[in-house]
């Protein structure tokens, strides 16, 4: 797919910066759009900060830069749809049609009436190929065989509740569930597991088996390394190649001195 210039729509957390640095290294314009409500670093800012989610703000800004390439990347939290002061009246008209709020619902809906409008969906994948998690240990610290048992117990588990839209993330401990994300996210998820756990948990991300990478790429990153080592540590075991391990070597650095265990697996041979 050839690109000039691209629309970057930036969620929370690291992933939208890596994905402009990395399209601006591909030569490619790009004009990054980001929301007030959000943090971002503040050497790394969107050139562009709105105040809610809008289709028709969206639509603007691609009909000003003239551009049809569209990227929506980062973190947006599901809580966000609760919160009716950062939703627009032309993007409340879809969600009031649904059934429901789950993620691929609402975000297909947008993104279906965004195709009406002529506009071309880029995936941060496209960006990111070098940020896949790896297979195998990436830390001093290995599973012992007990926790080995509970990823082998955990994979398919944690994948069900993905594959139906409840959560990415499963903390457990000895085979017993502690936590499930829902609407909080994964650091929220490993502090609750934490706290019944009393440390040396496991945590389970994962992606869904039908992934739509257009939606949604499931992510690790230091926040979360630090999650786990500050509540205790143990174990993250992340699926292989179908998640991102944002600056791994950071990441690596940091599990290794919280002696936090990092493993790439797969759920067909875990």
């Amino acid at each position: 797919m050839f690109i000039n210039k691209l629309l970057l729509v930036a969620g929370e957390g690291s992933i939208p910066s890596i994905v402009y640095q990395n399209a601006r290294e591909k030569k490619i314009e790009v004009i990054w759009v980001g929301f007030r409500f959000f943090h971002y670093n503040q050497h790394e800012e969107p050139h562009h900060l709105i105040d809610e989610f809008s289709i028709n703000t969206l639509l603007q800004f691609m009909k000003t830069y003239q551009t049809n390439y569209l990227c929506l990347s980062g973190k947006f939290p599901r809580s966000c749809f609760f919160k009716k002061n950062l939703i627009h009246n032309d993007l409340k008209q879809f969600i009031n049609q649904l059934s429901g709020y789950r993620d691929d619902q609402v975000l297909n809906a947008v993104f279906q009436e965004l195709k009406q409008q002529g506009i071309q969906l880029v995936t941060p994948v496209e960006f990111l190929k070098g940020h896949l998690t790896p297979l195998g240990n990436l830390t001093h610290r290995v599973p012992n065989e007990n926790e080995w048992d509970d990823i082998h117990y955990g994979l398919t588990i944690a994948k069900y509740l993905a594959d139906n839209e409840i959560g990415q993330t499963l903390v457990l401990k000895r085979k017993a569930i502690l936590a499930v994300e829902a609407a909080e996210g994964t650091n929220e998820t490993i502090k609750r597991g934490a706290l019944i756990g009393k440390g040396n948990i496991v945590v389970i991300k994962v992606a869904r088996t039908r992934q739509n990478f257009f939606l949604d790429v499931p992510t690790i990153g230091i926040e979360t390394i630090q999650t786990l080592g500050h509540h205790g540590g143990g174990i993250i075991a992340i699926e292989y190649g179908k998640t991102l391990l944002i600056e791994r070597n950071e990441v690596v650095e940091t599990a290794n001195r919280l002696k936090v265990g990092v493993v790439g697996v797969s759920l067909s041979s875990p």
